[in-house]
């Protein structure tokens, strides 16, 4: 069952699809601005950069807070 779901979940990364929960409806941000987000965006409060496999960024626009999960460019996580 564990070789099962590494499998299925190795295809989905050699998919290049993006995991997406919620929508865009709402958001101050526009999807362009999501994908440019780095620590030094002025709308980002505080960066968690220890993750292996992504970055997740606390955003804040007025009293609104959000949380961004960007995907590294490459894993840290070694055994793939």
């Amino acid at each position: 069952m564990e070789q099962q779901r590494q499998q299925t979940q190795l295809e989905f990364v050699r998919s290049g699809q993006n995991i997406e929960i919620g929508t865009m409806q709402g958001l101050p941000f526009t999807l362009e601005q999501l994908k440019a987000t780095t620590s030094e965006s002025d709308y980002v409060v505080e960066t968690f950069n220890s993750g292996l496999t992504a970055v997740v960024y606390h955003l804040q626009f007025g009293e609104r807070h959000w949380t961004l999960k960007q995907k590294r460019a490459e894993s840290l996580v070694k055994k793939m």
